[in-house]
């Protein structure tokens, strides 16, 4: 596995964890701000490293020794907490304040994914969403290349291979495995001329001496005042696209133990496939951390307990059921206890979410063939 993969994942670790903090962070700062007991703030997981704890304040600060994100712990925040000033539970405030604050650590992922991406953006540029990938030949080396593309004109776009459309780099492993002895160009030179150059007698890994561009920038290199509409496209397309990968992952995991694949699904319907090529370990890992981010974002909405959305989901059917049970039965006021339906669908998250880490990373490290040389 090459060097830049390694060093772009140790990147997205520590960003992840940063990320999870904030998030967390996030519903901390809402819920003291409408007077709800935050009754401790941890970075980092248990066994607990050290504590600190304000006289002035509810809220114990604490350390974790393990670096894999951090909790905040509100009281009421569940129905089975023990209340020890029931007035400022979460569960006895406002709906409204109640959805503020699950919202609040789902806004704090997407201003991050976008402010990482605005503050990069001059230092080491930002994707560029509406950019033609479409490869093309950049220069040619005549020691490698076999003889049929040695009179090839730079500058010329590939459009297909072997009878498959090319529309970006990344289709060129599986064109190239419809015929892998043979390579079938089909292009089109600067003056608008299309033809075809065919070699033969190759083996699929042989280096065909072409050396590929694009034919527009894929990253672009901006100030971050500029950055901003470029940053909302590549958001709204990434959310987008990693929504599709969830929902073809039923034909990704057999996918990504075939012969036949060179990537799947959570790649290949990432954003990332498009610039992958063309990134260093840096730029890679800044784009990783931001893809985290949306990732959690979108993770948090499912109205499943004990995301986000499922946390909302619990308060408005208990908003619902207790305006029923005080207006029209005329009983009083009871909170829903769903810490069985919890147990069942936090282990379900889990299982899933291993299995996208496990099909993900597939999509760098292929059981059959690398992505990345």
């Amino acid at each position: 596995m090459s060097a830049t993969l390694i060093l772009s994942f140790i990147i997205l670790l520590i960003g992840a964890g940063i990320s999870i903090v904030a998030h967390e962070a996030g519903h901390m700062g809402t819920a003291k701000l409408y007077g709800m007991t935050v009754r401790q703030f941890s970075i980092g997981m248990p066994p607990i490293l050290a504590a600190y704890k304000p006289q002035s304040s509810d809220t114990t600060y604490t350390w974790g020794l393990l670096p894999c994100g951090g909790y905040c712990d509100i009281e009421g925040m569940t129905n089975l907490d023990t209340k020890t000033h029931p007035a400022r539970a979460m569960n006895n405030r406002p709906l409204s304040h109640r959805i503020a604050v699950y919202l609040a650590g789902i806004a704090v992922n997407l201003a991050l994914a976008a402010g990482i991406l605005i503050i990069s953006a001059p230092l080491t540029g930002i994707p560029n969403i509406s950019a033609n990938l479409s490869p093309v030949i950049d220069r040619i080396n005549t020691t490698a290349a076999p003889d049929a593309f040695h009179d090839l004109e730079p500058g010329s776009q590939i459009l297909s291979i072997n009878n498959e459309p090319i529309s970006a780099i990344k289709d060129i492993p599986d064109a190239r495995k419809k015929d892998p002895e043979c390579l079938d160009l089909e292009i089109k030179t600067p003056t608008d001329q299309t033809h075809k150059k065919t070699a033969c007698s190759l083996t699929p890994n042989d280096d065909i001496g072409l050396k590929l561009d694009t034919v527009d920038k894929p990253i672009i290199h901006t100030s971050s005042i500029k950055a901003i509409p470029y940053a909302a496209r590549y958001i709204s397309t990434s959310a987008y696209n990693l929504t599709m990968s969830v929902i073809l992952l039923p034909i990704t995991i057999p996918q990504t133990f075939s012969n036949e694949s060179t990537t799947n699904a959570i790649i290949s319907h990432s954003e990332l496939i498009n610039y992958i090529h063309t990134l260093n370990f840096l730029e890679l890992g800044i784009l990783l951390i931001v893809q985290f981010n949306i990732f959690i974002a979108l993770l948090n909405i499912l109205p499943i307990p004990p995301l986000d959305g499922g946390h909302i989901l619990i308060a408005c059917l208990e908003k619902l059921r207790n305006f029923y049970r005080e207006k029209i039965s005329h009983q009083p006021q009871v909170h829903i206890d769903y810490s069985t339906v919890k147990t069942i669908t936090s282990t379900l998250i889990t299982l899933g979410l291993v299995l996208v880490g496990v099909i993900t990373l597939t999509g760098f490290f292929n059981p059959h063939r690398f992505i990345i040389p």
